[in-house]
């Protein structure tokens, strides 16, 4: 019995042998799903910084120098005037445009400044480039006026001096070294003579043909000393003063 039962085992091992393709005692592989790998963003390049702005060019302002100004003498009513130039220089090569103020007005590179007194008076220039900057210069002009010269004449009375007596003092006429004119004396009209103390004094003659300046003084009745003076006002209240003194006996 034994015997027969080997052969029907064997053929069944070999069929399901030839069936699968395996080894009877070979365990078959369980099948297994794979993994999902879940899938990483692509990394992005860090973003390049920009390059910064270049920086705007600075503007300068334009450099102004005044140059000229001086003095002159006013008249009154006949102002006068003295030049001014100023040089302008822009090292950023922009077009530079000039106002001048003060005593002077205009746009050019020269201007006139006008005086119409004694006294200092400013000339003001401003320079504006092309991009608006700004610098100014300013320049100090005079306008000057002399004192008139006046001089009593030498000849005077005796000190001490006796009353009751007339005495002639002749002398050179005063003049305004700021107005002299020929033939036109202009300082004769604002001459005077004044005294003091025990005598009178008046102007006799100033001008005229003898460039002269006569003072007529007679002396009273003393004792006392006597002052007289001669003044020369010029038009702008300049004054010009010279004096002498003496004295006077009693009668």
């Amino acid at each position: 019995m034994s015997h027969t039962l080997r052969p029907a085992f064997a053929v069944a091992v070999l069929s399901l042998t030839a069936c699968e393709g395996r080894n009877p005692v070979e365990p078959i592989a369980t099948p297994t799903t794979p993994a999902t790998v879940a899938a990483q963003p692509t990394p992005q390049p860090a973003p390049t910084p920009s390059e910064p702005a270049p920086p705007m060019p600075t503007n300068h302002p334009p450099t102004v120098t005044l140059t000229g100004g001086e003095s002159c003498h006013p008249g009154v009513g006949r102002p006068c005037s003295v030049e001014f130039q100023a040089e302008v220089r822009d090292r950023d090569g922009d077009r530079v445009r000039l106002e001048w103020q003060g005593c002077t007005s205009g746009t050019g590179v020269t201007e006139l400044c006008t005086i119409d007194r004694p006294g200092d008076v400013t000339a003001i220039v401003v320079a504006t480039d092309s991009q608006g900057a700004t610098t100014r210069a300013t320049g100090t002009a005079r306008g000057t006026n002399l004192s008139p010269v006046v001089r009593i004449g030498p000849h005077r009375p005796p000190d001490p001096a006796p009353a009751n007596t007339f005495y002639s003092i002749v002398g050179d006429e005063p003049y305004d070294p700021d107005d002299w004119t020929p033939y036109m004396n202009l300082a004769c009209p604002h001459a005077r003579v004044s005294a003091t103390g025990p005598c009178r004094a008046s102007l006799g003659l100033c001008g005229g043909a003898g460039d002269a300046f006569d003072i007529d003084l007679r002396t009273l009745a003393g004792p006392g000393t006597c002052v007289v003076e001669a003044t020369v006002t010029d038009p702008w209240g300049a004054v010009a003063r010279d004096s002498f003194s003496f004295r006077v006996l009693a009668p």
